[in-house]
């Protein structure tokens, strides 16, 4: 039997999707990604053809039938892979992983960036990608077909909207208020729980102790339950996410993406109706002709997608909301079609990529204005309820 391979593989764990040729679900799995890096590339590459091989030897017997007996008759099942992968954050990267790939697997493969599999995923033409989850990015594509990124710059200094940034600024503001010698309103016991400590001073240790997204982003959840009890710190935690995300979509935008769709996704935006409707509200008011929605397809589905360009198979068929398009997948057609993976030896010259800096734009203390450089220049949300 003949599969198509997608994978989704963010910074903490990645999804695998086995398709046969005929768009037929084989297979979804997710397992652990922590110690996935896109550079070296060598590395990379070396990991994803691991995770190939686990998945593909894991699958329920007689999928493969003779194929199964060797890894090199299992990897030969397979038509075609796609993979999304946080890091490959311009084309000339996308480009030599799908070359690299290709010649150590002997399987057409196309390799973009994790946010990019949104817009294949959705089954629209031209669409501007936000991911919240672990972290934060947006993406989208130039009339040209110029790969566009703002954002994603690592949780230590960026990616306000993802888990661990959201982690990062709680403490912050719960630590904040309480050397203002205000009275905690929630969100500092509702950090002091979920680490499991006793005091403000043993929270700046835990947090401080290991800054990383294995241990920060977990415990995100505890800041909207903050927010939804009334914590006033929580809530301007989360409208600062919001127009985190509004002003990735504000740089894109400057930077020439185009498109009448914001699509988002990932693991926090997907979970959390309060970022979500206040990001929609905010790129709305700024941007009247771009229409925001959820992504209602797990994101792995695109790099299905991409896979099934490369050999042809037919297209899935997603269901877009009322009155979006469904044109041809304009991003496996840039990176399958119009600049297929190079055989090993040949240019992987590309254009440049534009991205933007991170937002560094402070919350604002309790009761003033959250001041943003977005287009819409809001002010501070209004008190969120549950």
């Amino acid at each position: 039997m003949s599969l198509l391979v997608g994978m989704d593989i963010g910074g903490t764990k990645a999804a695998v999707r086995v398709e046969t040729l005929a768009r037929e679900l084989v297979a979804e799995v997710v397992v652990p990604s922590p110690d996935w890096d896109a550079e070296p590339v060598a590395d990379g590459v070396d990991w994803i053809a691991r995770t190939l091989e686990s998945v593909l030897q894991s699958l329920p017997g007689g999928v493969l039938g003779d194929a199964s007996s060797s890894a090199g008759a299992r990897t030969a099942s397979v038509a075609a892979l796609g993979v999304g992968a946080q890091g490959l954050d311009n084309a000339a990267i996308m480009l030599e992983y799908g070359a690299a790939l290709t010649a150590r697997l002997g399987i057409p493969t196309v390799a973009v960036n994790d946010a990019a599999l949104i817009a294949p995923a959705a089954g629209l033409d031209q669409v501007i990608g936000l991911i919240a989850g672990t972290g934060a990015i947006g993406v989208g594509w130039s009339a040209d077909g110029e790969f566009l990124a703002a954002g994603g710059w690592g949780s230590v200094i960026g990616d306000d909207a993802g888990a661990a940034g959201i982690v990062r600024e709680a403490t912050k503001r719960a630590l904040l208020r309480h050397d203002d010698g205000f009275d905690d309103d929630g969100l500092l016991a509702a950090l002091l729980e979920t680490f499991g400590v006793t005091d403000a001073e043993r929270l700046a240790r835990a947090v401080n102790d290991d800054p990383s997204t294995e241990n920060w982003g977990p415990h995100a959840p505890v800041v909207f339950e903050a927010a939804h009890a009334g914590s006033l710190e929580a809530q301007i935690v989360i409208e600062g996410a919001a127009q985190h995300l509004a002003r990735l979509v504000r740089q894109l935008v400057a930077h020439g993406a185009v498109g009448s769709d914001v699509v988002a996704a990932g693991s926090v935006i997907s979970a959390q109706p309060l970022l979500f409707d206040r990001m929609s509200d905010l790129v709305t008011a700024a941007h009247h002709r771009l229409h925001v929605r959820l992504l209602d397809r797990p994101p792995v589905a695109g790099a299905t997608e991409l896979a099934a360009r490369l050999v042809g198979a037919p297209a899935s068929a997603p269901t877009p909301a009322p009155g979006q398009s469904t044109d041809s997948l304009a991003l496996a057609g840039a990176l399958a079609d119009a600049e297929p993976s190079p055989t090993p030896g040949q240019s992987t010259d590309s254009p440049a990529v534009a991205s933007a800096p991170a937002d560094a734009e402070p919350s604002p203390a309790p009761g003033q204005a959250a001041d943003s450089s977005s287009e819409s220049a809001p002010t501070a949300a209004p008190p969120l309820t549950a």
